[in-house]
């Protein structure tokens, strides 16, 4: 962010605009809330010799966002008495850790894999779609995962933008 470099009243309209921007990032949909990750992650990656304290107040606009966004959840979601989520559309709800962890990595290999090549994309995966087992497809996933978190890492100093890519 260039919030860093403003003074005065140009940095207090940025401030607003990140608040804004964030509310309106979690209004439109629950994943918004990313928003205050991709800042922290954005500033550290990409900018790495800005001075911490002068986006702070970025991140303390964004998190004020988000505090407004939850609290409103959480005050109204009671009085709708929405169901609460079920084993049958989530089954890693009912695992055990270890394997609806392993479970969780497989689906979220999986779901990059889509990103890739969508072939197999479906707006509605049926219950047991990937069954909840400790495997080795699960342990593979893990590694894979961690593979691609020491490869961003090491991205970092080499290539900044393709590891705040591998990072999101």
């Amino acid at each position: 962010t260039r919030l860093g470099l403003y003074e005065g009243a140009r940095r207090a309209l940025a401030l607003a605009g990140i608040f804004l921007a964030a509310l309106l990032a979690v209004a439109a949909k629950e994943s918004g809330i990313i928003a205050l990750p991709v800042l922290i992650v954005y500033d550290w990656v990409l900018r790495p010799k800005l001075p911490r304290r002068r986006v702070h107040a970025g991140y303390l606009a964004a998190s004020l966002a988000l505090v407004c966004f939850l609290s409103a959840r959480l005050y109204l979601l009671p009085k709708w008495h929405s169901p609460a989520s079920s084993f049958l559309l989530n089954p890693i709800l009912g695992a055990a850790f270890l394997p609806g962890r392993l479970t969780a990595m497989r689906v979220l290999v999986a779901q990059l894999g889509h990103l890739i090549w969508p072939e197999h994309l479906s707006w509605d995966y049926s219950f047991n779609q990937h069954p909840v087992v400790a495997s080795l497809s699960g342990w593979l996933a893990a590694a894979f995962l961690a593979s691609l978190v020491g490869l961003a890492l090491w991205l970092r100093r080499r290539c900044p933008a393709a590891a705040f890519f591998l990072m999101l």
